[in-house]
């Protein structure tokens, strides 16, 4: 059962301006042809600086751009995280695993609220990838990310709305980000910030 997805005039805008830049397909990720233009990337886990895999994402040579968060739950798997956006959809993305298994985007945020998670919003960093095609295939493959009609995908590369710390303001902007797709009903990290 596919679940109907309907987008407001501020998300389909988005969207319409994410594939200027950047045609997202089966995979996620092709370069406009001469544009040379890339999403950034959320990190929020093991990815991070200082955590267990930053050797993987540093092979790639990433441009730090600072501290970053994104809205929505993050979960406590054991030996990495997952986030789940209150909104299981991004730009008209949507986790299908997921919504097979009959969750919510309010359920999730309910949850999320009862738990007593801090301000609803995941902390990580933003980065930028000098050879993002590359890295993204990679990156890919570490966050078992088969495709987007694949239930067996345990996360989802999805574009996702991002604000970037700038002096003592946000800054929102467009990011590359993966989301959980997965089930069941792992503890959640109420500080919204992943310390391993």
């Amino acid at each position: 059962m596919s679940a109907r997805v309907v987008l407001s005039e501020e998300e389909l805008q988005l969207d319409r301006d994410l594939r200027d830049g950047v045609e997202v397909a089966r995979r996620g990720y092709v370069v406009a042809s001469g544009r040379g233009w890339a999403l950034p990337l959320f990190v929020y886990g093991s990815l991070r600086r200082g955590r267990s895999a930053a050797r993987l994402l540093e092979r790639w040579s990433p441009t730090y751009l600072g501290e970053a968060r994104v809205r929505g739950v993050l979960y406590d798997l054991g030996a990495y995280p997952a986030w789940r956006p209150f909104e299981l959809r991004a730009h008209g993305f949507v986790a299908r695993g997921v919504e097979a298994r009959g969750v919510e985007a309010r359920g999730v945020e309910a949850r999320g609220v009862e738990a007593g998670v801090a301000e609803g919003f995941v902390h990580g960093e933003l980065v930028t990838l000098p050879d993002p095609e590359r890295a993204l295939e990679a990156l890919d493959a570490y966050e078992d990310f088969v495709a987007y009609d694949d239930p067996t995908s345990l996360y989802l590369r999805v574009p996702t709305r991002v604000q970037l710390l700038r002096g003592d303001a946000w800054e929102e902007t467009t990011a590359w980000a993966y989301a959980w797709n997965g089930h069941g009903d792992p503890p959640i990290v109420a500080s919204g910030c992943w310390e391993r």
